[in-house]
This record gives structure tokens, sequence and C-alpha cells, in this order.
């Protein structure tokens, strides 16, 4: 997701009020030692998100290890403290099906699972295989025990397979008549993964296999009443809806159509589909949402919110208010792990090039790591909620700084250039951790397509 350049000029932040912050960093800050806080440290910022039924624990940057490393400890701790029954995770749903599955000792190799297709890559990490062995083991020993969810949409040839041999036990006429259109994307070893496929689907092609999932999705409504009793019946109609979802986010890229006639409500399309499907599936428990800061962010101010746009922290903060509470992250100097991109831009995801150390300033006057660099202090987490009513804080949080996020890969020429790097701290972030310097994620061995 990405905050598009539409905003009004930037205001220069005012030395006055950043000196203000400064000073009130040196007593509001909680310090601490490592990336891997003690668990006392962690149960302390675990009770200061008491009052959330679900917690976005985003990242800078997908490929940085300190992020991965302390939202992994804090998503133990909720767990350890009761507040904590689903690990919702900015992945497709059969990666959350079979992580589920090896946490509740249902089955599964974790390094096989996280080589899967449908995991994305940049979390193929020490630091999140780390988080699934030890959900596994609290299951093991605890009577209360946590599952795993996934609510990303983009894994349609898999979702649409289980889904038609779903169809097909109750409906074989039906399931190969659908299944025709989708035959490219549906595993085997000839069919591409959907990322690949719809970058160079004809507009023919693509509009066939998004009208056979919609059809899918709405012959499995339709007999409900019929089929729901088949324990495969709820999974399988979720698949048809995160299919689906995959056409609809999809369906204008590549040339098939012109998005901009649309605006921002349809690079909107993903985050509110898996906004939905978290909700839906959530069922009134407590969850902890793994995803990039961008996407967790509760909300940003008006003048930075160009009409029609929105992103899952955003659609949870207007669904359950102050339930929803947001941990964003930012740091100062350092390198992380993204792809090398150039003027091509997206299309180099096909090129899978490697996700190698990049190296970029983020402390300079604009940048929020500019700022928290003039603290003493190496790493903390700061409760933004608590800034004092004063105009200081009132004029800062407000400000939009640089915030030197990443996603799966990055331009270094285009590196702070425009505005879609730029997001005031307020109201979006509640927790903010800073990491003075940051290092590249720790990739799992064999890290291939």
């Amino acid at each position: 997701m990405l905050f598009h350049a539409l905003l009004p000029a930037i205001h220069n932040p005012k030395p006055a009020d950043q000196s203000a912050f400064v000073r009130w960093i040196t007593t509001a800050a909680h310090p601490f030692e490592s990336e891997t806080p003690p668990e006392a440290k962690m149960q302390a910022l675990a009770t200061r998100l008491a009052g959330a039924q679900v917690v976005g624990i985003g990242e800078a940057t997908h490929g940085t290890h300190e992020d991965q490393a302390f939202k992994a400890e804090l998503m133990k701790a909720l767990v350890r403290a009761g507040k904590t029954s689903v690990i919702v995770l900015e992945a497709n749903r059969q990666v959350g099906v079979d992580l589920d599955a090896f946490i509740n000792g249902k089955g599964g190799d974790l390094p096989t699972l996280l080589r899967s297709p449908s995991f994305f890559r940049i979390w193929r990490t020490d630091e999140f295989a780390g988080l699934m062995l030890w959900l596994r083991a609290y299951n093991i020993q605890s009577d209360h025990p946590v599952n795993v969810l996934g609510i990303d949409i983009q894994d349609a040839g898999v979702d649409a397979d289980l889904a038609l041999r779903f169809l097909a036990a109750h409906d074989a006429d039906a399931a190969r008549r659908l299944a025709a259109p989708l035959a490219a994307l549906l595993p085997g070893p000839k069919a591409d993964r959907f990322s690949v496929w719809q970058a160079k689907a004809t507009k023919e092609a693509f509009t066939a296999a998004a009208h056979s999932a919609q059809e899918l999705e709405r012959l499995l409504a339709d007999h409900r009443a019929e089929w729901s009793a088949d324990p495969a019946y709820a999974e399988a109609a979720y698949a048809t809806r995160t299919t689906r979802q995959a056409f609809d986010a999809f369906e204008l890229n590549s040339g098939r159509g012109n998005p901009e006639k649309l605006g921002l409500r349809y690079y909107s399309r993903r985050d509110r589909s898996m906004a939905a499907n978290l909700l839906d599936r959530l069922q009134g428990r407590n969850a902890a949402f793994w995803a990039h800061d961008t996407h967790v962010l509760g909300d940003l101010p008006p003048a930075e919110t160009p009409a029609g746009y929105t992103w899952v922290g955003r659609e949870l903060r207007r669904t359950l208010g102050p339930r929803y509470q947001t941990v964003t992250f930012a740091w100062s100097r350092g390198a992380f792990r993204a792809q090398t991109l150039t003027q091509e831009g997206t299309a180099n995801i096909l090129h899978r090039r490697p996700l190698v150390p990049q190296t970029l300033p983020n402390d300079g006057p604009e940048d929020l790591g500019g700022l928290l660099a003039r603290s003493p202090l190496d790493r903390f987490w700061l409760d933004l909620r608590t800034l004092p009513h004063q105009p200081w804080a009132t004029r800062l949080g407000s400000t939009p700084y640089n915030r030197g996020w990443s996603g799966w890969g990055i331009d270094p020429k285009q590196w702070r250039k425009g505005d879609e790097n730029k997001a005031s701290l307020r109201p979006g972030t509640d927790i903010l951790v800073w990491f003075r310097t940051i290092t590249p994620s720790h990739l799992l061995p064999g890290d291939d397509f």
C-alpha cells in the first residue's frame, strides 16, 4: 500500500516543537536493551494494549531483523497475557490454514510450509519461524490454544482449487465447467502463481476466469443450506471469496483497463478485502495482526488521506474504534533487505530478484529517524496517546515526516522522493517503536522460488 502523493504542501517542522518532543521522549520513553526485550518489559507493553481486541503490529520495512524480532516477542507477550488468541497474517488464506495446523500439532513441516509458493518470501526468516515454533510449544501445554489466520487475497489458483474440489464432491458437472477458465491457475506442473498469471493474462482470459470465480462464490452461497453440514464447507466458502477478491483487486492491472478512472478506490480494493476477511473470520476473538506499517496504521489526518483511499487499519479503526490499537516502527540508520527495482516498477516481481541489503539514509531533517536520533537512547517504545495536550505536541503529531518505509522492493534512486513515504504520527500510531540502527532480516537457507 502507498499513501499516494496527493498531499498538500508539507509544512516544515518547527524547531521548537521538535526540541520539546525530544525533551518529552527523555521522560516518556521506555528504553530496552535489545530487539528482544526481557519478558517483564514486554508484558508492560502488552498491558498498555489491554483495551484492544485487535492489535495491529507493523514493521517499517519488510526486511528488517529488529522490527520482526520485536513484533514476534510482543505477540508472545500478548499470548501469555491472554490478550491474543489469533495471530492474523498479511498472508494468503492457505498459508494461514497450513501454519494453524502446524502450531496445533495437526501436521506439516515448518521449513516446507515456509517455502510454499503461497507464502511471501519476505517473511521466510528466522524471526518468523521462531514465532511459529514458540506458538506450537505454547499450544502443546495450553488449555486455550492460539490459531493462525491468513487474510490476503493473492493466491487465487490455490484458493479456487480448494473450492472446486469441494464443489466436485457435491456437483461434479458444475465443478468441471467452472474449472475450465481457471485451468492455467490451478495447481500443477505448468501452473502459474496468480501474481505471474495476471501480469500476462489477456483481458479476455482474465474476464473469463473472473466470471468463473464469481459464479463459484455464488454457487456455494446459494447451496449453503444443503452443503454447510459438510465440515469442509466453511473453508471452501472462504476460499471462493478470496478467489473473487483477487480478481477484483487486479482487474485493471497490466493494461486490462484504466485504474485512474476509478481513482484510489481501485487501489484500496486489496486492503478493503483484507479488513473484511479479518473482521468476518475473527468471530469476536482477540487478535494480533502481523503486517507492514502502512497496512496497520489506524488513520491519518484528513489532509493526508486522499478521497476514496483506505487501508486495513483504517477500516478496523472505523469498525472497532479504540478496540483497534496500533504499534508501528521507526529507524534512523542501517540496512534492510529488499529487491532492487528500477523504473520498470512492480513488473520486476516477475524477475524474482534477490532480497539484498539496502543501505539508505533515514536520519535527515525531514525524516522521522532524524528527529528520533536526537534522543540519547538507542531503542525505545513510546505511547503516543500520552502526548501532552499542548500546542507543540498537537503540531508535532500532525506533521508528516519521511517514515523510511519499504516493501518487498525499492528503487534506491527514488528513495525519499515524493510524498508516498510521508505520514504523521497521530492518529495512526498508538505505540511507536524506534531503533537507532537496523540490520537486514535473517533469511532461511535456500531462499528461492
